[in-house]
């Protein structure tokens, strides 16, 4: 079979490389992320870095590919509105600059998936084979150093946390948020390896266990938005999706036995008992299935009916919590627009998702002409439901490694989307004016992240705490991991 691209225009040739750096530096920032030292802030200045470097590239580059995409479609359309909303809601916020960032950096994360799109699209599957290549080596050196503390905690006599299975994170919940994306990728990776290859050897033992590191880390969030993108595949797919799902119930077989065998059976024989993840989720989920989120969702609900229509201000919630010292943001994506962004944004977004996850959908009909077609759409609908269900219990859009990962997926997926329907991709040249709107709004952007987070960055760097935290000392992540301001 033969991979489908769409007939676009024909730049010169150092236009046509630049969105291959976008995608190679995205995956370079994740890697380097996974081998991080110190956490949350730490990933969040290599986010703002590759979001300044990409931002400044594609300015200087005059592209048009975020103004094209806002106006190719009435998604589009309701995603530029969902933004003008934000904008306005920064003007009435208590710190307006902070606003200003959690816009800029939306803005931005979709730039960069755009730019990706633009090279997948393309490269076709043989190019997503290799970006996926390159993520698997990043994740396999991040599995590594959860090895090397399981080997520790045996040699040291130490108890194994659930920390050691999300090493390089503040949390292991943000580690957990990343596998809700990048997973079913992964097991992508593995159905796109030819057989005769070893590495695919390699791949099965990678996700297995980071199916081990979300069963020891009790991950339900997680779990829970894979399991819906399996049924969101098998509703949508029906027969088609069982090649690729079969692999991934491999994966999950192969993580619980890692778990059986090194979190149960080895301890049991080293007399430092099994780790008990499993009867510790049970007995929460028991004891509170929420986790004390019934409360955040409570405030994000008054603030909603208190600040309707715009909301108390991108990121705000962090502000208006830290009275309460609990959770610098709603865990759950609907009430954090809602609360923050207001009412009418949060419907322009949920009509953009929603006429995105029917155009994923539609893309079946183009399946069987573009190369493992019925390995790469399973993949995308399972990603893309898991973000979103997880969503609802988690700060997964919050978190910085978690919304790069996303922007990864977004990139995949929107060009799975216009490889599969290439008719309906005519090729335009974007005028003068498109460009100059694309270059001001970017560079807004730039602008608002630049003077939104300069002070912090100096202060994290230096004594690890933004002057402007509420909670000296307390960890609830938001911009920084001390997130009240």
């Amino acid at each position: 079979m033969t991979t489908a691209t769409a007939t676009l225009d024909n730049p010169p040739g150092w236009k046509r490389i630049l969105p291959a750096g976008y995608l190679v530096a995205l995956i370079v920032v994740v890697g380097i992320n996974f081998l991080s030292r110190n956490g949350h802030d730490e990933q969040r200045i290599h986010e703002i870095a590759l979001l300044l470097a990409t931002g400044l590239v594609l300015v200087l580059a005059r592209s048009a590919a975020l103004m094209e995409f806002f106006c190719a479609s009435w998604g589009g359309r309701a995603l530029a509105l969902f933004f003008a909303c934000g904008a306005a809601s920064t003007t009435m916020a208590y710190a307006p600059g902070y606003a200003r960032v959690e816009v800029a950096l939306f803005l931005l994360l979709l730039a960069i998936a755009l730019a990706i799109a633009e090279q997948v699209q393309r490269g076709g599957i043989p190019l997503m084979r290799m970006a996926l290549q390159a993520l698997g080596c990043a994740a396999v050196l991040h599995a590594v150093r959860i090895v090397v503390n399981y080997c520790a905690s045996f040699a040291l006599g130490t108890q194994l946390e659930p920390l050691d299975f999300a090493p390089g994170f503040s949390n292991h919940r943000f580690f957990n948020h990343t596998q809700t994306a990048l997973l079913p990728l992964l097991v992508l990776l593995y159905c796109l390896t030819p057989r005769a290859s070893r590495l695919r050897y390699l791949w099965l033992a990678l996700v297995s266990l980071w199916w081990l590191s979300i069963f020891a880390t009790t991950g339900r969030g997680t779990v829970m938005g894979l399991a819906a993108g399996v049924i969101i595949a098998v509703v949508v797919l029906r027969r088609s999706a069982v090649p690729y799902l079969k692999t991934f119930a491999l994966t999950v077989a192969g993580g619980i036995a890692m778990y059986v065998v090194f979190l149960v059976i080895i301890p049991v024989i080293a007399g430092h008992g099994s780790f008990g993840a499993f009867e510790f989720a049970l007995e929460r989920s028991r004891n509170d299935p929420s986790s004390m989120r019934f409360f955040v969702w409570t405030n994000a609900l008054e603030l909603g009916r208190q600040h309707p229509w715009f909301g108390v201000g991108p990121m705000h919630f962090a502000h208006d919590a830290a009275r309460f010292r609990w959770a610098a943001h709603p865990h759950d994506w609907v009430l954090q627009i809602a609360a923050e962004w207001g009412l009418p944004a949060l419907l322009l977004l949920g009509f953009a998702l929603f006429r995105g996850m029917r155009a994923l959908v539609r893309s079946r009909a183009g399946m069987a002409s573009i190369e493992s077609g019925n390995v790469v759409l399973p993949a995308l609908l399972v990603s893309g439901a898991a973000v979103l269900v997880d969503g609802l219990v988690s700060g997964l859009i919050v978190m910085p490694q978690s919304q790069l990962a996303i922007a990864m997926y977004l990139g995949f997926a929107i060009a799975w989307v216009r490889m599969s329907s290439p008719a309906e991709q005519p090729p335009r040249a974007a005028g003068g004016a498109m460009r100059l709107a694309n270059v001001v709004v970017l560079s807004a952007a730039l602008a608002s992240l630049v003077a939104g987070t300069y002070a912090d960055i100096v202060d994290v760097m230096h004594d690890g705490t933004p002057n402007a935290a509420a909670n000296r000392g307390l960890r609830w992540p938001r911009l920084w991991e001390q997130g009240f301001f």
